[in-house]
């Protein structure tokens, strides 16, 4: 566990993901030879003020990279908002933002490219568990190369009696 200063400069816990799964699918998951996905997702929750009040906000970083050797053009980012959170706003506008997800679309990643997509979510009083997932795909001639990741955070895990 370790800290980081809110925007009011209260200290606020965050909490590495118990769990994360970093996929590369390939070649089961690519139609292209030589082509793959790296995606990574880093979460952390912490409190911070909105709307003059103090809530509690769960901070995400989705990252891909384009592992293969053709560029990847488009590359569709989705990620599925946990229970008991709120979309309150990211680092790059979403092509689509519902309730229960958003989606975004990268023009292309060229080969070792890396990109990254910032997320904030509002979570409810009495949530405790949080479990997100973020899939990618490329498009690449011939076919698209795939990955899937999941992030769980329980923040109660390292709570003390």
């Amino acid at each position: 566990m370790s800290a980081y200063l809110s925007r009011d400069g209260r200290a606020a816990a965050i909490f590495r993901a118990l769990m994360i799964v970093s996929a590369l699918f390939c070649p089961a998951s690519c139609d292209c030879a030589g082509e793959g996905i790296w995606l990574g997702l880093d979460g952390r929750m912490g409190e911070d003020w909105w709307r003059g009040e103090q809530v509690t906000v769960a901070d995400y970083t989705i990252t891909v990279e384009n592992v293969g050797d053709l560029t990847l053009s488009p590359v569709h980012l989705q990620n599925a908002f946990p229970a008991e959170t709120a979309f309150m706003g990211s680092s790059v506008r979403p092509a689509v933002q519902t309730a229960d997800y958003a989606s975004w679309t990268l023009t292309h990643l060229s080969p070792g490219d890396i990109s990254t997509v910032e997320l904030r979510l509002l979570v409810s009083s009495g949530a405790e568990t949080l479990i997100d997932r973020v899939y990618a795909e490329g498009e690449c001639p011939g076919g698209s190369a795939r990955a899937d990741n999941i992030s769980v955070m329980d923040e109660s895990w390292l709570c003390c009696p």
